[in-house]
């Protein structure tokens, strides 16, 4: 079937046309100008208004110089506006001491340096004309000048003190709830020496 229609022109809608000199529908042509300059094609289109640079090359010496005055100006007006802005920084500012730190030292401190242990004597302290270290001495430690007492051995010791007589008597050694030898005792009288008793019919009252 398909064989039979190769080669046959299909009939446009419109009707039957010479295929060779009906004209194209749709035009791809160009037909506008290319004139655009290498500058405009770099820094703006015409057809933009205000695109592009309009002077020339800038000069960027001129521009630094421009912008330094600028910022400087500006700063010199937020300064008269704002008088209290260099305040606190010293000298003729001033230094706010409320806002220093409570424990750091002032700069007139002169903190006392350390000598390095090569510049250190180490011969002071061992007695002598190196003097002594008084203050690394022992708190409880007794002093040079201490003599020791020694105690007498058992051998040596007189047991025959404090047995009364011409060896004494220990008085440190007594009982505190001991009465003493020259202490005498008051004996109570016995009833029957007492003149107090009834016989019988009899009594005897003392008055």
């Amino acid at each position: 079937m398909w064989k039979a229609s190769a080669g046959v022109i299909p009939p446009t809608l419109g009707g039957s046309c010479n295929v060779e000199s009906a004209d194209d529908d749709w035009e791809t042509d160009p037909d506008f100008v290319n004139d655009v300059t290498e500058e405009e094609a770099r820094w703006g289109s015409r057809t933009v208004e205000g695109s592009g640079r309009s002077a020339g090359a800038i000069d960027m010496n001129k521009l630094r110089q421009e912008t330094a005055d600028s910022d400087a100006l500006k700063k010199k007006k937020q300064l008269e506006e704002d008088p209290g802005g260099a305040f606190g920084y010293g000298g003729k500012f001033g230094v706010q001491k409320d806002r220093m730190d409570q424990s750091a030292v002032g700069h007139d401190y002169v903190a006392k340096v350390e000598k390095h242990v090569s510049q250190k004597d180490y011969s002071a302290g061992f007695g002598g004309k190196y003097g002594v270290q008084t203050d690394r001495v022992d708190k409880s430690a007794l002093s040079w000048e201490h003599r020791e007492a020694p105690e007498k051995h058992a051998s040596q010791t007189d047991y025959k003190g404090g047995f009364g007589g011409r060896f004494g008597v220990q008085t440190d050694r007594q009982d505190k709830s001991a009465v003493g030898w020259d202490h005498v005792e008051t004996t109570e009288k016995h009833t029957s020496q007492k003149g107090n008793i009834l016989f019988g019919n009899f009594s005897k009252i003392s008055v």
